[in-house]
């Protein structure tokens, strides 16, 4: 998550929110997302809105969420030009962990360019395949990179993102 000095907070990625518990039944039905993390949030570090959501990659641990914040919070998703179209019609091709619902971006991010969220410049970036990701899946990971508008310095605790499970 980043927070910016308005209470603002961009999430990276929105899976399954797993602070309750895992869920009783092992049906795709029963891995709904969960927005119990919210209020914690809200209280404990003033966050004020979630104004954007960024999918980092099409596995449903990390993008089951998106379309429910979306709808309850009003978050923007916004996603990496390599996962868009796939995220939008999931069911167009078949890989691995894919969520089953569409998730049609508000906003779709040039891989190596600069995008600014508030106070925040943020760059995605492609992610090779690795040894234990499939070859079918090559060019569809994404990393981001983070920094505070005006510093070389990630903000506070230091930070980049990885797309990658």
């Amino acid at each position: 998550m980043l927070l910016s000095d308005s209470g603002g907070a961009l999430f990276i990625d929105y899976g399954y929110d797993m602070s309750t518990g895992w869920p009783a039944g092992t049906d795709r039905a029963a891995r709904r997302p969960w927005l119990a993390s919210l209020p914690a949030l809200k209280r404990d570090f003033g966050v004020t809105s979630v104004e954007v959501v960024l999918g980092t990659h099409y596995h449903d641990d990390h993008i089951a969420g998106l379309n429910l914040l979306r709808d309850v919070e009003g978050t923007e998703v916004w996603l990496p030009e390599n996962v868009a179209l796939i995220m939008a019609d999931p069911m167009r091709t078949d890989l691995p962990c894919q969520w089953f619902e569409p998730i049609p971006a508000d906003r779709v991010l040039p891989l190596g360019e600069t995008v600014r969220w508030r106070e925040y410049d943020i760059v995605t970036h492609e992610l090779l395949a690795t040894r234990s990701t499939p070859p079918r899946s090559n060019s569809r990971w994404t990393a981001c990179a983070c920094s505070r508008r005006g510093t070389s310095r990630p903000r506070k605790g230091g930070w980049a993102c990885s797309g990658r499970s």
